[in-house]
């Protein structure tokens, strides 16, 4: 770690999100997710890699056994995913692990609202679900509303069918057939 950058630990992950959260109320169960301590390479924080990191080994030779040191980096590639909830393509580094668990949970949406944090491991990953939750609360609010909406004015219109002289009754349902036992 020469460049001065930290290592993004599952500590650090938590504070940089409550601080840019603000502290919210999720903070409690947040850090029960984050009681290990995990590592995370640099890139894996700017998209969604889903645990997999650059892991350091050997070479082997086959006539002398001479060691060679090397290290595999994960199969990241740049992809624009599409999220339902926000409505837009999302442009990110994802990992072809992570590609086959997000088809597998049923789309981005799906992958990031479903996935815990531990697992996903990435800023990219929290500030995703964050957007889609907020998103998706403001749509809930939105329908809340219309449906208000709604039952006011079918109060009103009754309203007005009771001042009105003429009124169709409602009719009952119709008899149900008896049954044989």
């Amino acid at each position: 770690m020469s460049s001065g950058k930290k290592a993004l630990t599952s500590k650090l992950l938590h504070a940089t999100m409550t601080m840019m959260r603000g502290g919210g109320g999720q903070q409690q169960q947040q850090k029960e997710q984050f009681v290990k301590k995990v590592v995370v390479c640099g890139r894996a924080k700017r998209g969604l890699y889903h645990g997999k990191t650059v892991r350091f080994g050997n070479n082997v030779s086959e006539d002398g056994g001479n060691k060679t040191r090397r290290k595999w980096s994960p199969n990241a590639k740049r992809k624009r995913l599409y999220s339902e909830v926000l409505n837009r393509m999302v442009p990110m580094q994802v990992t072809a692990h992570a590609l086959k668990c997000i088809d597998k949970a049923g789309g981005l949406d799906n992958y990031v609202l479903n996935t815990p944090v531990a697992k996903m491991m990435s800023l990219k990953g929290m500030e995703l679900k964050e957007k889609m939750t907020r998103a998706l609360s403001e749509e809930r609010r939105r329908r809340g509303e219309e449906e208000g909406a709604k039952e006011d004015s079918n109060e009103a219109e009754g309203e007005e069918e009771e001042e009105g002289e003429t009124k169709t009754p409602k009719r009952p349902p119709p008899p149900r057939p008896k049954t044989k036992s």
